[in-house]
């Protein structure tokens, strides 16, 4: 290695260090002036700023990330889906009017939740907390306010006042595509959702602790390939799983199905990872120029405090012989003479 080598002089080495530079590198020493000297002091540079583990790993974390999909050979399969139960509810906001806002009824979560968007339409007021969520595959996000509300049903009296934590967003569009296939629905039936089988967004999530208190008596079978409807407080809501009896083309690996986790669903891969990065990468300190040394430098070594407080400063005189001040002596002593009275 040229650096190890003890047959070059540093300025050789230096000169050899910055013909093999380009881009970022070069720039990071393009300052340093070239000497014998400063060779240690571009060198070191240059291993502070690019002899960073952590920054090699993001780069190649990116470069991971950036890497296109593979096209894999496909096969017919039945399309098939599950209908997810939602409902349209009455939403109390801050002056006790209430709107309708899309919820999605889950049995399966502890806890309610709010969009961030329709918690600031409505004007709640948001308290803060610090609740961690833990979702499948013990992936984790946190919620840093909640608010309070009460949520009522557009068929009967049915009412609660519910504790809801904001999220940014609860859920995909649901459906993830909107569904086009009758559902033989009974006239006489009220449903929570009418517009069930349309791709929308959700305004809420609610849990267990309300879910059951809704569900009353009522269960209605569409049919072979179909969702049932169940009969609640908010409306006749439609759920299971149906057969488009389409086929489409799947993947010909050992995963075969591609769901969609819909509770508090967390930023994507790259964005966490520059998350990550970004709170854990050391800081990298700027080199200095030569000019920036020499002047820290005189400073440290010209300036002194006397004991009354006076600061005794040296001029910071060129010693480069290169540079002249030219004939200015004679010129100078006669404008000294030209200004006495």
């Amino acid at each position: 290695m040229i650096n190890n080598s003890t047959k070059l002089t540093n300025i050789q080495k230096f000169y050899y260090l910055r013909s093999c530079l380009t881009d970022e590198a070069l720039r990071t020493i393009k300052e340093i002036k070239v000497s014998a000297c400063n060779y240690d002091s571009a060198w070191s540079s240059l291993k502070q700023r690019f002899d960073n583990k952590r920054l090699i790993i993001k780069a190649h974390v990116q470069g991971i990330l950036k890497i296109k999909r593979l096209d894999i050979p496909t096969c017919s399969s039945k399309n098939q889906e599950v209908v997810l139960a939602t409902a349209i509810v009455l939403v109390a906001d801050s002056q006790g009017n209430y709107y309708l806002g899309r919820a999605l009824l889950d049995s399966g979560s502890q806890l309610n939740f709010i969009s961030q968007s329709f918690a600031a339409a409505l004007g709640i007021q948001q308290v803060k907390t610090s609740t961690s969520i833990i979702g499948i595959g013990n992936s984790n996000t946190s919620a840093k306010y909640s608010v309070r509300t009460t949520i009522e049903s557009r068929f009967g009296n049915f009412e609660e006042e519910l504790e809801l934590l904001v999220l940014k967003r609860i859920a995909h569009d649901l459906p993830t595509s909107s569904i086009h296939k009758e559902f033989n629905i009974p006239n006489e039936v009220n449903l929570a959702d009418k517009h069930f089988y349309k791709s929308r967004g959700i305004d809420l999530l609610i849990g267990a602790s309300i879910f059951f208190n809704a569900i009353i008596e009522g269960h209605i079978k569409l049919g072979s390939n179909l969702p049932v409807l169940q009969n609640t407080e908010f409306g006749w809501i439609v759920s299971g799983t149906m057969t488009s009896g389409k086929s489409r083309e799947i993947e010909t690996t050992s995963i075969t199905t591609i769901a969609h986790c819909n509770i508090a669903a967390l930023n994507d891969l790259e964005n966490l990872i520059s998350s990550f990065w970004g709170i854990e990468e050391l800081p990298i300190e700027k080199s200095k120029t030569f000019e920036e040394d020499a002047c820290e430098q005189h400073y440290t070594n010209h300036v002194k405090r006397q004991s009354d407080g006076r600061f005794i400063v040296s001029l910071p005189f060129s010693t480069d012989p290169t540079i002249t001040l030219g004939d200015s002596k004679e010129h100078a002593i006669k404008r000294v003479f030209g200004t006495k009275i």
